[in-house]
């Protein structure tokens, strides 16, 4: 399980890294506004665990 919300960011760099290669640009588009809003979030948020939990849930069920 995640533990902090630079996990998800870090995960989103990755899969970016591979969507810009991979997935057509709708999809990278998609996968780099949420990377983008995380990025964005970390700046003006301190999450527990229980929001990354939340967090890993909602975008792994827009993603899977």
């Amino acid at each position: 399980p995640l533990v902090s919300i630079s996990e998800i960011v870090d995960a989103f760099g990755t899969l970016l890294y591979f969507a810009k290669e991979f997935y057509n640009s709708t999809v990278y588009d998609f996968i780099k506004a949420g990377a983008t809003f995380m990025e964005k979030y970390t700046m003006f948020s301190r999450s527990d665990t229980a929001t990354c939990s939340k967090l890993f849930f909602w975008i792994n069920s827009k993603l899977g």
